[in-house]
C-alpha cells in the first residue's frame, strides 16, 4: 500500500495539495516576491490536517491496516541518512541505471527535496538540525559535480529538474553562489516545447529558474506558457468533451491529464491575487475539466480502470481519485470527497471513444479504439500486458474495489467486454490501434450506446453496449479471424468476493475451478451482480491464481502475488467465421431478481454486421449502432438512415423519428 508521505510526495510533485495556503498577495511590484513566498509555502505547508478529504483518506489507509505516516516517514528517513556517502550520494542508489522508467537516481532528488522540507517543517530533532542542512548541502554537492543523466529524456528534462528545483525555491536563502549557479545549471535543461502537460511542466521549471534568478520576464513568459495550455480543442490537452489527452489522441485522464489538473490547482492557487493570477475563462475550463470530467470517472473512492492511463500501480485507482480530489478542493469544488460524489446519468466522451454509465447504486464504463483514437500505450515498462485494454474494455463497479490491485495475477488477455485470442499465447507488446472508423456512442443524458467496430490483429468484430439504470445489454457479431487461436469474448474478470454461483433449475449452486457449459439463458450470480448468457458456451472459472507486479510495470519485482479471480467468458471457438453474442449484465441485483428477470424485456431486433438494434419492451424507443447506411424496420415501421453511426429513435404516428444522433467520425 502507498503511505501518507508517499501521497504527499506525488501530489506535491504534481502541485496539488495545496490547503492552508496562505493568497494575500500584494500586486505590481511586489508579485515576484509573492511568488516566492507562496510558491515555498505550498511546499512547506502542504495540507491541513483537518480537512476531511485528508481526514477520509488516513481513515481508509487505517482501514487497509497500512502504517500511516503523518508527513515525514522519519524512521525511512534516518535509514538512508545512514546509507549517505562522505560525497553525498547513497549506497542504495544505482548512478549508473540504464531504467527508462523509475530511474534509480531520481530517488536522490526526491530526498534532497525531502530533506530540504524537513530541515525548515520537520519534528523537532529534524528542524534547523545541523545533522539534515549538512546532508542535503552534500547531497547537492553531488548532483552539481556527476551531472547524472537518464536514457530517458523526460527524467533530463523534467521529473529531475522539477524535484529538484522545489528543493531550491525551498532552500534558496542559504544556497551558496556556486550551489545557485549549479541549481540554474540543473533548471537551465527545461525550455519553452513540447505540448500537452510535457509543456507545462517544462515551463514550470522554467518558472523556477527564473525566480531563483529574479527574472521578471522569464517569470510572465513562464507563466504565460503554463496558461497557453488552458484552452480547448488542441492536439493534446483538454478535449472539447471534457477528456484529456497527451501522446496524440488518447486518453490520460490517469496520469497526463491529472498531473495537469493538479498542477494547474496549484499555479491557481500561487498566482492568485497578483498580476499573474488565471483569467476567469481559464478558471472556468480548469474547474469544468474536474465537473464534466473527473467527476465522471471517480466512483466512490476509486477511479476508472479505463482512466488509469498506463501506470498501472499499486493502490493506482485510489490515490490517483485522490489526487483529482484534492485538486478539486484547491479549485473550491464541492461533491468530490469519499461517497458525496452522486453525479447519475450517462456520458460518451466523444474525443475519447469512451463512455461511462452511473446510477445511485453502481457504475459501468466502456472503453474502445478507432482510428482517431489510441486505445492504450506501452512505453518504457509501463503497462507491457496492456494491448486488449482499448477493445471494448467493460468494468463494473459497486463499491468500487471489484478490480482493486488485480494487475499482478489478471489474465491479460481476457479483459472483460473484450473480443480476443483465448489462448496461451504471449500478449503482443504494442501500443492498441483499431483500423476502423466505426466507434461511437450516443447518450440522452440517462441512458445510451456505444458501440464499436474491432479490426486489428487478423480479428473482426462489431460490438454494442446499451445501458439502462437496470442493466447493460452486449451484443456481439461478425466475429471471425483466420487465425488457429481460439477467440473469446470476457463477460467479466474480476477479484473474486464469495461464491459465484448459477441458476439450476430454482435452485443456486457453487461452481469451483472451472467449468463449461452450452446452454440458452445462463444465469449466474457473483458479489451483488448477476449474468445472463443468453446463448453460446460459456465459460466459468474461479480460484487462487499467481502473478507478479511486473506484469503491470515492468520496473516492479517479478515477485510472486496470489489473488482470487472470478471469469466469465464466452467462447467462439477457433477460426470463427460469424460467430455472435447476447448477454445482459444486472449490477446490485439480488439471485432472486436475477431468477427472475424476463429477458424479453430487452427486445434485440437486429444483430448483424449491418446493425445492431436493442430496445426495452413497452417505450416505443429503440437505440441503434448502424453500421451500413440503409432503411430499417422495426416493429411495423421504419426508418432511412444515410450515415453510419449511432441513433436514438422513437415511434411516431407517421413512423420513426429520430431523437437524437451521432454518425461516426470518418477521418480522410
Amino acid at each position: 500500500m502507498v503511505k501518507i508521505n508517499r501521497l504527499f510526495r506525488h501530489i506535491t510533485l504534481c502541485g496539488g495539495l495545496l490547503l492552508g495556503m496562505t493568497c494575500s498577495f500584494t500586486v505590481a511590484a511586489d508579485d515576484l516576491k509573492a511568488l516566492k513566498r507562496n510558491y515555498r509555502n505550498v511546499l512547506l505547508n502542504p495540507t491541513d490536517l483537518s480537512d476531511t478529504l485528508f481526514v477520509d483518506w488516513i481513515e481508509f489507509q487505517k482501514e487497509r491496516d497500512v502504517d500511516v505516516k503523518a508527513t515525514f516517514d522519519v524512521e525511512a528517513i534516518e535509514a538512508y541518512l545512514a546509507k549517505q556517502k562522505e560525497d553525498g550520494s547513497w549506497t542504495d542508489v544505482d548512478y549508473n541505471d540504464k531504467q527508462r522508467s523509475a530511474w534509480s537516481p531520481s530517488i536522490h532528488c526526491s530526498r534532497i527535496e525531502e530533506l530540504a522540507r524537513l530541515y525548515y517543517k520537520g519534528p523537532k530533532g529534524f528542524r534547523h538540525s545541523k545533522r539534515i542542512k549538512a546532508a542535503v548541502h552534500k547531497a547537492m554537492d553531488y548532483w552539481f559535480t556527476t551531472k547524472p543523466v537518464c536514457t530517458n529524456w523526460w527524467f533530463n528534462e523534467i521529473g529531475a529538474p522539477k524535484i529538484l528545483g522545489e528543493a531550491f525555491v525551498i532552500l534558496e536563502e542559504q544556497l551558496s553562489p556556486s550551489e545557485l549557479e549549479g541549481a540554474v545549471e540543473v533548471l537551465n535543461h527545461s525550455r519553452f516545447k513540447q505540448t500537452g502537460q510535457n509543456k507545462v511542466w517544462q515551463a514550470g521549471n522554467v518558472l523556477m529558474r527564473a525566480m531563483l534568478q529574479g527574472d521578471r520576464e522569464l517569470v510572465r513568459a513562464a507563466r504565460d506558457t503554463i496558461a497557453s495550455e488552458i484552452v480547448l480543442g488542441h492536439r493534446e490537452g483538454i478535449k472539447p468533451d471534457w477528456s484529456f489527452h497527451q501522446h496524440g489522441p488518447q486518453q490520460q485522464f490517469g496520469n497526463y491529464g491529472l498531473s495537469f489538473v493538479n498542477i494547474m490547482a496549484s499555479y491557481y492557487r500561487i498566482f492568485k491575487g497578483t498580476s499573474y493570477a488565471f483569467s476567469p475563462e481559464q478558471t472556468n475550463i480548469l474547474t469544468s475539466l474536474l465537473d464534466k470530467g473527473y467527476r465522471w470517472v471517480i466512483w466512490k473512492r476509486f477511479m476508472d480502470v479505463a482512466s488509469l492511463g498506463r501506470q498501472l500501480n499499486p493502490d493506482a485507482q485510489f490515490t490517483k481519485a485522490y489526487i483529482a480530489l484534492f485538486a478539486a478542493a484547491d479549485l473550491g469544488l464541492s461533491g468530490f470527497p469519499k461517497n458525496t460524489n452522486t453525479l447519475v446519468g450517462h456520458n460518451h466522451f466523444d474525443d475519447s471513444d469512451y463512455t461511462i454509465h452511473r446510477t445511485k447504486d453502481w457504475m459501468a464504463s466502456v472503453k474502445m479504439a478507432s482510428n482517431r483514437v489510441i486505445g492504450t500505450e506501452l512505453i518504457n515498462e509501463d503497462c507491457p500486458q496492456g494491448f486488449y485494454m482499448g477493445d471494448g474494455a467493460t468494468y463494473y463497479y459497486i463499491d468500487g474495489t471489484e478490480y482493486y490491485d488485480i494487475f499482478p495475477f489478471w489474465d491479460w488477455r481476457r479483459i472483460p467486454g473484450v473480443t480476443s485470442f483465448d489462448d496461451t499465447a504471449a500478449v503482443p507488446k504494442k501500443n492498441a490501434r483499431n483500423a476502423t472508423d466505426r466507434v461511437g456512442g450516443l447518450s440522452d443524458g440517462t441512458q445510451g450506446m456505444a458501440c464499436m467496430e474491432l479490426n486489428r490483429d487478423r480479428l473482426k468484430a462489431f460490438k454494442s453496449w446499451f445501458f439502462t439504470d437496470d442493466c447493460v445489454v452486449c451484443l456481439g457479431t461478425g466475429i471471425r479471424s483466420d487465425s488457429v487461436l481460439s477467440v473469446a469474448t470476457t463477460v467479466n474478470q474480476c477479484l473474486q468476493k464469495g461464491d459465484v454461483e448459477l441458476l439450476n433449475g430454482d435452485a443456486w449452486e457453487k461452481i469451483e475451478g472451472k467449468r463449461d457449459f452450452a446452454r440458452q439463458d445462463l444465469r449466474l450470480w457473483h458479489d451483488r451482480i448477476g449474468y445472463i448468457v443468453l446463448d453460446g458456451k460459456c465459460t466459468v472459472e474461479t480460484g487462487e491464481r499467481t502473478g507478479s507486479w511486473k506484469e503491470a510495470m515492468g520496473t516492479y519485482s517479478d515477485a510472486p502475488v496470489k489473488g482470487h479471480i472470478a471469469l466469465i467468458d464466452i467462447q467462439h471457438g477457433e477460426k470463427p467465421r460469424n460467430a455472435e453474442y447476447e448477454y445482459i449484465v444486472l449490477p446490485t441485483a439480488s439471485k432472486e431478481k436475477v431468477s427472475r428477470f424476463d429477458v424479453n424485456s430487452i427486445q434485440v431486433f437486429q444483430n448483424d454486421q449491418t446493425a445492431q438494434i436493442v430496445g426495452v419492451k413497452g417505450t416505443d424507443e429503440y437505440w441503434l449502432s448502424v453500421y451500413r447506411p440503409g432503411t430499417f424496420r422495426i416493429e411495423g415501421a421504419s426508418v432511412n438512415i444515410d450515415k453510419a453511426g449511432v441513433y436514438h429513435l422513437r415511434k411516431a404516428d407517421n413512423g420513426l423519428q429520430v431523437l437524437k444522433s451521432n454518425p461516426f467520425r470518418i477521418t480522410k
